[in-house]
């Protein structure tokens, strides 16, 4: 879950990702439920290693910015 705008998240949460399409659509909703019911504000960050398999669309639908690996 990405804090509105003009409010700073509590927590980030970074995640390393290389093709984990599956991975990734599910562990995202778990991290908002989690964050939900601790009531803090979560950024979730994907780090995409070149991934060919939707980890980036995967991440952007669960709420996550994406971010490459150079």
């Amino acid at each position: 879950m990405t804090p509105p705008p003009g409010e700073g998240p509590a927590l980030s949460i970074v995640v390393l990702a290389l093709n984990e399409a599956e991975s990734v659509s599910l562990l995202l909703p778990a991290l908002g439920e989690v964050a939900a019911k601790l009531g803090v504000a979560v950024e979730t960050l994907v780090v995409d290693g070149g991934s060919t398999d939707g980890t980036i669309e995967a991440a952007l639908r669960g709420g996550a910015r994406v971010v490459p690996q150079k």
